[in-house]
């Protein structure tokens, strides 16, 4: 989690009164006519994620919306939109997918499978340590999602257990590969 949210024990998130990344409020609405964000999922150093319905398809989505800093610097959206690129190629069932990019008003947005699980930070944080036995499994399915972007010549740049998300039987996925 960011220094902007905090965790309660049924996973809601709520604003600090801290300001915002690069000063841009949380907003609720539409965007490119496509996408209705409909709640507010998290906030860290790069930009805003919401819970989104794809009306197109018919399916919930991340939406994370990037910094106006990113979103207005020609170099930095340039560098953005080929890093983009290449994440579209990371398909893999141990790796949160990234649908696409879309631009709407001057921001970034990133499109992404949306997880409703919990953050191996957040399990942490509840749980206190997990046991070996517990570990394992985690450990290894992280190695085979990195092992896997490695062989496309991705490296995931902001390993930690807040872009982990665990869920059901043990299964583990990676998320948030430093754009």
């Amino acid at each position: 989690m960011s220094t902007y949210l905090k965790t309660t024990r049924k996973g809601a998130h709520r604003l600090s009164p801290d300001s915002l990344p690069g000063g841009d409020p949380p907003v609720l609405g539409e965007v490119a006519g496509r996408f209705n964000m409909l709640s507010l999922l998290g906030i860290g150093g790069s930009g805003v994620v919401f819970l989104a319905k794809d009306k197109t398809l018919n399916r919930l989505v991340a939406l994370k919306r990037l910094s106006q800093t990113v979103s207005r610097n020609p170099e930095d959206k340039a560098l953005f939109l080929e890093e983009a690129r290449t994440l579209s190629e990371l398909r893999h069932p141990r790796i949160v997918e990234f649908y696409e990019a879309v631009e709407f008003k001057e921001n970034l947005y990133l499109v992404m499978e949306y997880v409703d699980w919990e953050t191996l930070q957040t399990v942490l944080a509840l749980r206190g340590r997990l046991t070996p036995g517990e570990v394992v499994p985690i450990l290894a399915a992280v190695a085979e999602a990195l092992a896997f972007a490695h062989e496309k010549k991705i490296i995931h740049r902001d390993l930690k257990p807040g872009n982990i998300v665990a869920g059901p039987k043990g299964f583990v996925k990676v998320m948030d590969f430093g754009i």
